[in-house]
């Protein structure tokens, strides 16, 4: 029995959920790339901190076609810059979970790449008003694929219900523009930056 449960995790996660109507199958793709920049000027008073991650997602469930709300992109970015000479906050921007049209995100190959271009109104703390932001970034993974999996069963009275997760991603180098006007907060390549990505499959027996 417990060999026949892998194969079905296995067989979840690598074939078209279609193959098993007859179960409560759900696959969830997920791509995901992120880069930390962080700059000090000239004077060494005026250092920017720039974070910004993207996702890709997809889910499949029960053999059907993603439904609304079920794939996507999304992105979150945060924007900080500080005077040190002067004590001051300049700037305070964050923005979660923006949603993006399919193609302002794509990762391609085996994760070899990815790109993002899109804009986004994000509130800044500071002045308490909402700023408009454009962001054209590229990642070229530039270190070895990484990854592993692991998988869980759950038996209950009558409900079995079987996970496995597999996982993937390596470093990265990225660069690109966050502007706002004229100043771009991203002069200079990211410190820390990856590209990833994790495949799920879930089967569940008489699970209401």
């Amino acid at each position: 029995m417990k060999t026949l449960l892998k194969l079905l995790v296995t067989a979840a996660i690598s074939l078209p959920a279609t193959v098993f109507a007859a179960a409560d199958v759900i696959t969830f793709n997920w791509k995901n790339a992120n880069a930390y920049f962080s700059i000090t000027d000239s004077s060494g008073c005026i250092s920017t901190s720039v974070y910004v991650t993207a996702s890709d997602t997809t889910g499949l469930p029960s053999g059907s076609p993603p439904a609304p709300g079920e794939a996507g992109s999304t992105m979150t970015a945060g924007i900080y810059q500080n005077d040190a000479c002067n004590g001051t906050t300049l700037l305070d921007v964050f923005a979660s979970d923006v949603p993006l049209a399919r193609e302002d995100f794509e990762v391609t190959g085996n994760l070899t790449s990815a790109n993002l271009n899109t804009s986004v109104n994000a509130y800044d703390w500071v002045s308490g008003t909402y700023i408009d932001f454009i962001l054209n970034l590229i990642w070229t993974r530039t270190g070895p694929l990484e990854g592993g999996n692991t998988g869980f069963v759950f038996r209950y009275p009558r409900c079995h219900m079987i996970s496995r997760y597999r996982g993937s991603g390596g470093a990265a180098a990225a660069s690109g523009t966050v502007e706002h006007g004229t100043t771009n907060y991203t002069p200079a390549p990211a410190l820390f930056s990856g590209i990833n990505s994790q495949l799920t499959g879930e089967i569940m027996s008489n699970c209401e």
